[in-house]
């Protein structure tokens, strides 16, 4: 038999051979390098060893974060959402910024416009990011600056962290010569494994997360470093220090058995999770209700037939959701906020889930609209009255609500545990002062029936005798 006809008689067991020589070729690797290793085991898989964690605390985490970015030239301003409007609008008279790209149905795109309505003058051209990459270039490439939320920080490595999407896409903080950032302090973590356990990446973790370190900067072969080669040339990072301290989770429970409690328990509708996640990247993401809260209400209103509720205190509408979605067909929500930005955002997956018929929503003081519910003669009483809002006037919704609630009713009110501080006695600040005194109020009222929960930042479970 000639060579060709032995290879064609062959050809079928080619693919075997080669597997059997790339097999004894990496049996031959490995076993060189296990002789290699004399005394030493080897092991083709071995357990890392656990690299402890820094336990910074936050303000730890604030001056790590800036020292480290400081170092890099990014320039930083800390303030509050409030005080925000005058140190923005210092820093674009110095930077001489005339035009601004941004994401307009974001919430701090929402800020810049309203910002604008109030002060043309003092304000840059707002230019909205609403359209295909191929048809922005010439905007992208001759406006000042671009500015991005952020979905929080690395003290470690001094990093911030951005989730690109369609509002906000990658080219937003790269293109523009100046990127300005916005950053929610109680989103700056120790470590990116702690972002990680944090933001609930493992289910599962995002493939389009940016990490900044700095404004672009690249160096030549004689270390000659230059700023703003391969992206913007100047970082401007806003850190917006909150007043409030609450938790988006139930106290006094580690990570590990938070995870557990969520996988084992939660059960939350892909449209209350988009917008818990959407509020979350929001300056005042963490004044929202915890998902574990948010499903024991919505068990609540279930288990004892609510049909009417009287909301105090909306946000973006994560509790009214969860409650809404409970409710029978005949059931309705009277909800009072003071902001109608925030309220904003209430609406629009209200209307997504097909529920903004029930709920009927009142922008302006909640003192104001609960006295003119109680001068309706023909009002129907509230099944149940949910509380969240200005902490000083705690009491005075209590009164109210107690007021506009049936026999038998509930009244649930949230953050009275207020991070732990009402325990301590020396901590004197105005809320906490507010809330400590609210509790003791409560205990104190034989007009209910009484218990406070440990779920979240704390809820009060009261009965109307």
């Amino acid at each position: 038999m000639c060579i060709r006809d032995s290879l064609c008689t062959n050809w079928w067991k080619m693919p075997v051979l080669r597997k059997n020589k790339m097999d004894a070729s990496r049996s031959q690797i490995l076993n060189a390098l296990r002789n290699s290793r004399t005394g030493i085991p080897f092991s083709e898989s071995q357990d890392l060893p656990k690299i402890p964690e820094p336990e910074w605390n936050l303000e730890e985490k604030v001056e790590r974060l800036k020292n480290r970015m400081e170092a890099v030239h990014t320039e930083i301003h800390e303030c509050t959402e409030k005080g925000f409007g005058k140190i923005f609008r210092e820093v674009i008279k110095q930077k001489k910024i005339t035009n601004l790209l941004y994401g307009k149905k974001t919430n701090w795109g929402n800020k810049l416009e309203a910002m604008r309505q109030r002060g043309p003058k003092t304000m840059p051209e707002l230019i909205p990011y609403q359209q295909k990459i191929e048809d922005c270039k010439e905007i992208l490439f001759t406006v000042d600056a671009g500015l991005t939320q952020t979905m929080g920080a690395i003290a470690e490595t001094g990093s911030l962290i951005l989730k690109p999407d369609e509002q906000e896409p990658r080219l937003l903080s790269l293109v523009p010569p100046i990127h300005l950032a916005v950053l929610d302090s109680k989103r700056i973590y120790s470590t990116f494994s702690e972002a990680i356990r944090e933001e609930g990446w493992s289910r599962p973790m995002p493939t389009n997360v940016l990490l900044i370190s700095g404004p672009s900067k690249t160096a030549d072969i004689k270390q000659t470093l230059v700023y703003g080669i391969h992206g913007q040339k100047k970082l401007i990072l806003f850190i917006i220090r909150l007043r409030r301290k609450m938790s988006k989770k139930t106290k006094n429970i580690d990570q590990k058995l938070y995870e557990y409690l969520l996988n084992n328990s939660l059960r939350e509708p892909e449209l209350l999770k988009k917008l818990r996640e959407e509020t979350a990247l929001m300056p005042s993401g963490l004044m929202q209700i915890s998902p574990e809260q948010g499903q024991f209400m919505g068990l609540l209103v279930r288990l004892i037939g609510i049909r009417r509720i009287l909301e105090i205190g909306v946000f973006t509408g994560y509790s009214s959701l969860a409650m809404a979605l409970a409710l029978p067909e005949n059931g309705t929500i009277v909800a009072c906020d003071i902001s109608e930005e925030y309220t904003g955002t209430a609406r629009k997956y209200l209307k997504v889930a097909n529920l903004d018929t029930r709920i009927q929503l009142k922008i302006g003081p909640a003192i104001d609209m609960l006295y003119e519910l109680s001068q309706d003669d023909k009002l129907e009483p509230f099944d149940l009255v949910f509380i969240d809002a200005d902490k000083g006037n705690y009491s005075n919704y209590y009164e109210a609500g107690l007021s506009l609630l049936r026999k038998g009713g509930l009244i649930l009110v949230d953050n009275v545990l207020w991070s732990g501080k009402v325990a301590d006695p020396d901590n004197q600040e105005e809320d906490t002062v507010a809330i400590r005194e609210f509790n003791q109020k409560l205990h104190q009222d034989d007009r209910i029936d009484l218990s406070l929960l440990p779920i979240g930042d704390g809820l009060t479970f009261a009965r109307k005798r």
